[in-house]
């Protein structure tokens, strides 16, 4: 390719990736290995290749025209009908519950129990509230608001002050549902007498067939197997009480365990088949979780987030072993997970971060947070995949779009994954070319990823020759822009600008880097539309030693 060479030439040397599997945006940039770039935003990495991820798609236009003015979600959950064998997307608001089937695009509205403790069969709807003069339980801003499944039951917690709500559904069509004389919320206080059973709280989680949930800052209370209804005081676990720190999070693990997450430390309860036969073990106290959603059951991992970074529960020694004990099978990582983007998670509002809310879903970890010193909501999402095992992306949307919730359900026959936000907007995730806002106004996804830095292993300045980019335009209309930067001395320029595709198609495109100097060089490659895949980003050039003399 090059004109040949003699023994007092400058030969050309090449260096870049013809592959990509993450981005790691902390470590100095030049020591980074072949396939892990600097930055990588909008982005999904599959098999080597670079590729715009898909777009937020915008549902709920039936929804749209069911919420009132000032109406607002403080909680959502993924619902299935075992009867009618129907996925909702549950939502909790002031008055009443909203379940959007996603699939038929209806929504069930079911109000909240009236001074009749949800009990007269002749008030069933808000209208009927509303014209009786009835008081009716609520939800307001300041109650901390969860909500779970447990077989056909759906609870709503509202915090210690308030008694949680369950609703069961009815067998029937839809259609009947909606008017359906016993399609409503009622206060579990009203059915059963005893002050312990369905504890006051902020959440609860369904696991092991019993509903489990803080009955204070240091204690976990399980029901019965088979009937949540009935939280026995000899079933209630006191964890590591009086250590001025409280409880933020529960989630199942393997062989019938479950992890408590408190603010400042993590703690694991055994055996919760059989109560009797249970004990608690401290895990660690050099850890604790900063969001009760943030908790995401990774295969035999554990991820959460906590106040310096994403970290992760892993198994330690095997179950099995006749020397390994409960405390021995979870061992926290040396390392935080997010150790490769720290500079991001700095960038967290940690003040606001008990929203964050993470999933697993896809082979894939998604951690919504708060980006920004002033942010006070989820902006922006960060993806970890754990088949490449390195930080994937940064995702970022619509200014107006808020992610304050992930859940996970059937849709088309698929699980898929979704957001909700506090304004009733319901957005499924990676499903189009381009990104929908919280009114369904179309927006272009701004791709852009960027390479670790080309020194050509020297530390000698450099004359940069060529740069080589290969990519796969899926569509007409792709378009793209390529800039390099090069260090000591500093510059930056655009060397391709609003590139735009008029088919699909390979192409790759070799061009002139102007015999730039410098000791090393990036390439920033941007998206302005479409979803083009990058395959390859290098450049080349030559060592000039002797015309090399210190830059000052």
């Amino acid at each position: 390719r090059y004109r040949q060479t003699w023994p007092l030439d400058d030969p050309i040397q090449e260096d870049g990736d013809n592959g990509f599997l993450g981005f790691n945006s902390r470590e100095n940039p030049e020591t980074l290995p072949s396939g892990i770039l600097t930055f990588a935003q909008n982005m999904r990495f599959d098999r080597g290749t670079a590729q715009v991820r898909k777009g937020l798609k915008w549902l709920g236009d039936q929804l749209s025209g069911v919420m009132t003015s000032g109406e607002r979600v403080f909680s959502s959950c993924a619902y299935y009908d075992q009867t009618n064998k129907r996925n909702y997307i549950a939502m909790a608001c002031q008055t009443r519950a909203l379940l959007y089937d996603v699939v038929n695009d209806i929504t069930l509205a079911i109000p909240y129990p009236t001074d009749a403790n949800g009990m007269d069969e002749d008030v069933d709807t808000q209208s009927e509230i509303d014209a009786l003069g009835l008081t009716q339980e609520t939800i307001s801003a300041s109650d901390q608001v969860g909500m779970v499944q447990l077989f056909n039951r759906l609870y709503i917690f509202r915090g210690e002050n308030k008694a949680p709500m369950q609703c069961e559904v009815p067998s029937g069509s839809v259609f009947q549902l909606i008017s359906h004389s016993s399609l409503n919320f009622q206060l579990d206080r009203a059915i059963y007498s005893d002050p312990l059973n369905v504890p006051s709280s902020d959440f609860a989680v369904a696991a092991f067939n019993r509903l489990i949930a803080p009955v204070s800052r240091d204690q976990v209370g399980f029901s019965d197997i088979l009937d949540p209804f009935h939280f026995d005081i000899r079933n209630n676990f006191y964890v590591n009480q009086g250590d001025n720190d409280s409880i933020v999070a529960l989630t199942p693990f393997s062989e019938g365990q479950l992890i408590v997450f408190k603010r400042n430390s993590i703690h694991l309860i055994t055996n919760v088949y059989n109560l009797d036969a249970s004990a608690t073990y401290e895990i660690t106290r050099q850890l604790g979780c900063v969001s009760r959603r943030s908790v995401a059951s990774v295969g035999d991992q554990v991820f959460f987030l906590s106040d310096n970074g994403v970290h992760g529960l892993t198994t330690g020694i095997n179950a099995d072993a006749s020397t390994s004990t409960p405390v021995a099978l979870l061992k926290t990582r040396n390392d935080p997970l997010s150790a490769p983007i720290q500079d991001i998670i700095e960038n967290i509002n940690f003040d606001a971060a008990q929203k964050a809310v993470g999933i697993y879903f896809n082979n894939r970890y998604y951690l919504a947070v708060p980006y920004g010193s002033s942010q006070t909501t989820n902006n922006r999402v960060l993806v970890y995949n754990t088949l490449n095992k390195q930080w994937e992306s940064i995702d970022s949307f619509p200014s107006n779009v808020a992610i304050d919730d992930l859940l996970i359900t059937d849709y088309n026959n698929n699980k898929r994954l979704f957001a909700t936000s506090t304004d009733g907007v319901i957005m499924l995730f990676e499903e189009q070319n381009i990104d929908d806002d919280n009114s369904g106004t179309d927006t272009q996804i701004q791709g852009q990823v960027t390479t670790r830095r080309y020194t050509l292993q020297t530390s000698d300045i450099k004359r940069w020759h060529y740069g080589i980019a290969n990519w796969e335009n899926r569509a007409s209309g792709d378009t793209l822009s390529l800039a390099v930067q090069t260090t000591n001395p500093d510059s930056t320029e655009t060397i391709i600008s609003n590139q735009t595709a008029s088919g699909a198609g390979d192409l790759t495109k070799r061009f002139s880097l102007g015999r730039k100097r410098g000791y090393g060089i990036q390439l920033d490659l941007t998206t302005q539309a479409g979803r083009p895949i990058i395959r390859t980003l290098g450049v080349s050039g030559r060592v000039n030693l002797r015309s090399y003399k210190e830059l000052t």
